[in-house]
């Protein structure tokens, strides 16, 4: 095996974001020390001339290999399965410019930046926000990943649903941001007054505001009288 560019702690890899562009070449459990297992002496592991934990040995798209390392201490067995305070469903949107989703979402939707980090060229690759309590994932497009922005013509095939305090003046602030109303504020009979942009990156929202509460029994009559009525096709968003 080829020289190794050195040892890179998990917590230190996640700074860089996703593993995009890496080839996995094995990985190993155990104590990797200076030199050991046919490798260029590294130096110290943050601090430790031996490191303990879980290995995995990468290659890059110039074949330029890594050792990333997940320290014992990020594979305690007490961690959390689900993250505390985190969303159990985030949805991660793939976008051609991640900062200019980014300032999209704050503007619109009054979300909140989390979390931002530089990809190799220093642009910005990943974002966490959260929208009220949830959480979305702003991402780049990355060589080694197969998800990509979708086309800027409606035709992405997940819509996000969100809820906020005052639907017409959400969608005049998308609006002026750049996006494209798809369908216009209207009253749906189930309760909520809804409309459909997409926003400069090709991504779909419907946004809504509950207007009135409804029984489940309200809500299958109204939409039996509008199936009888008319085209369902074209009487319901």
């Amino acid at each position: 095996m080829g020289s190794m560019c050195g040892l890179l702690p998990w917590r230190r890899w996640r700074r860089l974001g996703a593993l995009g562009g890496f080839e996995l070449l094995h990985e190993l459990d155990g104590v990797v020390a200076e030199g050991s297992e046919g490798l260029d002496v590294f130096g110290d592991v943050d601090g430790h001339p031996a490191a303990t934990g879980h290995f995995l040995f990468l290659q890059d798209t110039a074949e330029v290999e890594s050792l990333l390392w997940i320290a014992e201490d990020h594979m305690a067995e007490d961690a959390k399965g689900i993250p505390e305070g985190a969303s159990v469903v985030i949805p991660r949107l793939f976008c051609r410019d991640v900062a200019a989703e980014i300032d999209f979402c704050k503007n619109t939707f009054d979300a909140v930046e989390r979390v931002r980090r530089p990809g190799p060229d220093g642009t910005a690759a990943h974002a966490l926000m959260t929208i009220g309590p949830a959480m979305i994932m702003i991402e780049a497009e990355w060589p080694g990943l197969a998800s990509r922005a979708p086309k800027a013509d409606g035709s992405s095939p997940v819509v996000i649903y969100v809820y906020v305090e005052d639907v017409d003046k959400t969608v005049e602030r998308a609006v002026a941001g750049g996006a494209k109303v798809l369908f216009r504020v209207e009253n749906q009979f189930w309760g909520d007054r809804i409309g459909w942009v997409m926003d400069p990156s090709g991504h779909v929202w419907t946004v809504a505001t509950r207007i009135e509460e409804t029984t489940e029994g309200e809500r299958q009559d109204r939409w039996s009288d509008i199936v009888a009525g008319s085209d369902p096709d074209t009487a319901v968003q």
